[in-house]
């Protein structure tokens, strides 16, 4: 498990959720802006969660508890950040509601179904962060 994931997926849609709970879940972010940084084909990062046992989210209107992937899927949630709550569970503020989720593990792909590690999302997240500043300062 690992909250850092979602908080290198800021700005990211979760586009589409399939599998079961309890089970095996895997999870399309769809953050172009993150995703090309690895090749410019492409737009969505996939996260394979495994065991998991909690995946609901909690629009804030109305304000009731989503644990139906395809309902999940519909509200289409923006993520924000992330941190590790009571129990290890996972909470992820998105702009719209709060998702929670709990697994054992995690992989990532790219969409083009390359395998890459948390090391190598956070090492390009990190470059794309810092290309955007210098970008931004030489605007000034």
């Amino acid at each position: 498990m690992s909250v850092e994931i979602w908080s290198i997926f800021h700005d990211g849609v979760i586009a589409q959720v399939d599998g079961s709970v309890p089970g095996d879940i895997t999870v399309t972010v769809d953050i172009e802006y993150l995703r090309q940084m690895f090749s410019e084909n492409g737009s969505s990062i996939i996260v394979t969660l495994s065991a998991c046992s909690i995946f609901k989210y909690q629009p804030f209107e109305p304000a009731e508890m989503l644990t139906s992937l395809s309902e999940i899927n519909e509200r289409r949630p923006e993520i924000l950040y992330a941190k590790v709550v009571e129990n290890d569970v996972i909470r992820i503020e998105c702009v719209e509601g709060t998702l929670w989720l709990k697994y054992q593990a995690h992989s990532l792909s790219l969409d083009d179904g390359q395998s890459i590690t948390l090391d190598e999302l956070s090492e390009q997240c990190d470059k794309y962060w810092t290309d955007w500043e210098a970008k931004s300062e030489s605007r000034d």
